[in-house]
């Protein structure tokens, strides 16, 4: 009886284990694993904002910040004719490349740009100085009637011209390559001012023969004028963005619309191609005109009639 009894007994114990033993695991369960009810959003999945990169800055938060870049360029023109006039007596220029660099006695230009969004600001600062000497034919402006003749002489040019832009300009259109790799054009239109600076010096030894008789006459004359007029500025720039690395631009001005009394006026004109060499610098490489046609109303007129022609070479850095 008494194995009986045992056997009872924990069978009893069984069956009160079995009873009990889910309610127990699961607060043990909660007890050693701390789980707690998983909350359910009640947001639209479809609606619902990813969280911004902190690394990412759209374009629109860059286009807010102030970019300031410079560009030291050189400027080789090909091609530089016209005369030149110091106090009647004219002279004709025309000179190569080889002649421009032999003559070149200094050189100095850089453009800036402030922008924030559309809005810009720049300066182009142009300085070139040219001493160059030859067996010239000139005009002789003589009389009250602006009669002049030809004679040959020896001549030594020394000429320097300084061109200053200060202009204010508004972009239409976006700067930044598409992400979808599609064309970009903008069009950026600006107005400012111009400062034309020339100084020119002429020394002439002069071998002739009199009108008045035929004895030779010899002699040496040296003639010097500076210009300085201060024209309004009107042009506009293209540019359009082949790809993040490449892209096209064109330029074209006019200062001075000859006001001011005289010959006064400037053009410039310029197309090219930028290339990006890093994330903040760009080789710019175009051709380019310019034109000064300067002269006074002088009974003696001084003028300065040039056009240059050739290439531009900048490399222009961002900060």
């Amino acid at each position: 009886m008494s194995f009986k009894r045992l056997l009872l007994s924990v069978a009893s114990l069984s069956l009160f284990s079995f009873a009990t033993a889910p309610e127990s695991r699961a607060d043990s369960l909660l007890e050693t694993n701390d789980l707690q009810p998983e909350l359910i959003s009640t947001e639209d999945p479809e609606t619902a904002q990813p969280a911004a990169s902190p690394s990412v800055t759209p374009d629109s938060e860059l286009s807010e910040n102030w970019e300031f870049s410079i560009e030291p360029y050189a400027f080789a023109p090909f091609r530089v004719q016209g005369p030149i006039t110091v106090r009647g007596v004219t002279t004709n220029i025309d000179a190569g490349l080889s002649q421009v660099l032999d003559s070149l006695t200094f050189a100095a230009a850089a453009r800036a740009r402030l922008e924030k969004g559309s809005f810009a600001v720049f300066t182009d600062l142009y300085y070139v100085s040219l001493k160059g000497s030859g067996l010239r034919s000139i005009n002789v402006l003589e009389g009250p009637r602006g009669r002049s003749r030809t004679i040959d002489a020896a001549a030594t040019v020394n000429t320097s011209q300084g061109i200053y832009d200060f202009a204010a300009q508004y972009r239409f259109g976006s700067d930044r390559p598409d992400p979808n790799g599609g064309l970009v054009l903008s069009i950026s239109p600006y107005v400012g001012v111009r400062v034309v600076d020339v100084a020119t010096s002429v020394d002439l030894q002069v071998s002739s023969t009199s009108r008045t008789g035929r004895r030779e006459i010899s002699s040496e004359r040296f003639l010097s004028s500076s210009q300085t007029r201060v024209q309004p500025l009107l042009g506009s720039e293209l540019k359009l963005i082949v790809t993040p690395d490449f892209s096209l631009f064109a330029r074209g001005d006019i200062g001075g619309f000859g006001l001011g009394g005289g010959e006064n006026l400037s053009a410039n004109g310029i197309v090219g191609a930028a290339i990006k060499l890093g994330n903040s610098t760009n080789l710019n490489l175009a051709y380019r005109t310019l034109r000064l046609n300067l002269e006074n109303t002088d009974a003696r007129p001084t003028g300065f009639d040039i056009t240059q022609t050739g290439l531009q070479l900048g490399l222009q850095i961002r900060f």
